[in-house]
């Protein structure tokens, strides 16, 4: 499961070509303490960042703003003192699994990752995940995690913060997490971070192991969207190779491509292009609209 962010979106554009992938196999099943069995899982988590947004992440300070300020659901900038950097050092823990032993994976992106969290309380957590007992990584992670942020989030607050994370199974607290990690990413980060959950949340949480391949799944359809300051444009091609292409308006997007896309199987890969002065807020119109028709592979690339 993967979506893509523009690390440099609060510079109202996105930036300019540069693409790399880590394979979601090789390190989702590693964060939760276990070996991949998953490596031939065609999926990548892609992120597009510029060089100047791979400096390492600062270690911001614990909560910054006034309670009061934090509260407020008017307030959606973000508070993170360089979200962008953040994002660049997570990037960069992820590009370096492949080449590391497996033992010191979970290290590698707890410590890389862990600064996209402001909070003192879960980013800590998050850091030393991986010298955590696998059984008690999920209960501590989200013990952690909602007591720290619970108190500042805005109403409604997701479903994990009026959990007893001690007594819920793993499974049950991994299915809250997502919904979780998107609130704080969004209340940290700015709306840079709600695709970024998507991203994010699943692979980079301890909380679950993924489910065993039982047989390999029928060929899926490739979806090709290209985004352009016109509009957009969708081509569906078939395993067989026939292809069909529509184009749509930003402003009926989301009906529009989930009647497009009505029929085609959510296991289907995205990949997303856009053109580089193409305004943030379109491309996050796309993933939104993807995401409401069910598709969550997807990967990014600015051309």
């Amino acid at each position: 499961m993967c979506t893509c962010i523009d690390a440099c979106a609060n510079r109202g554009h996105l930036p300019s070509p540069w693409l790399a992938t880590v394979p979601l196999g090789v390190w989702f099943p590693m964060i939760a303490g276990v070996p991949s069995p998953a490596r031939g899982v065609a999926v990548a988590v892609i992120v597009a960042i510029t060089g100047a947004c791979s400096s390492p992440a600062p270690v911001p300070a614990a909560s910054t703003v006034p309670t009061s300020e934090a509260n407020s659901s008017e307030s959606t900038g973000g508070r993170h003192p360089d979200p962008s950097a953040a994002i660049a050092s997570c990037h960069s823990a992820l590009r370096a699994v492949p080449e590391t032993p497996a033992d010191t994976r979970a290290g590698i992106v707890a410590a890389g990752c862990s600064g996209l969290f402001v909070e003192a309380a879960c980013r800590n957590a998050m850091r030393r995940s991986d010298q955590v007992p696998h059984e008690r990584r999920a209960s501590e992670l989200a013990r952690a995690c909602s007591a720290a942020y619970c108190p500042l989030l805005p109403e409604p607050k997701p479903e994990l913060c009026g959990m007893d994370t001690a007594d819920t199974a793993p499974a049950e607290l991994a299915e809250h997490w997502s919904s979780f990690v998107e609130q704080v990413y969004v209340f940290d980060l700015g709306e840079v971070g709600r695709p970024l959950a998507g991203l994010y949340s699943h692979p980079f949480s301890p909380l679950e192991r993924p489910p065993p391949q039982e047989q390999e799944s029928a060929p899926a359809p490739r979806i090709a969207v290209a985004i352009t300051e016109a509009g957009v444009e969708i081509t569906i091609t078939q395993p067989g190779g026939q292809s069909e292409s529509r184009r749509m308006a930003i402003a009926d997007l989301t009906p529009d491509l989930a009647a497009a896309l009505d029929g085609t199987s959510t296991e289907a890969g995205v990949a997303i292009s856009v053109q580089a002065d193409v305004p943030y807020d379109q491309v996050v119109a796309v993933f939104d609209a993807l995401r409401a028709a069910g598709f969550e592979r997807v990967s990014l690339e600015t051309r």
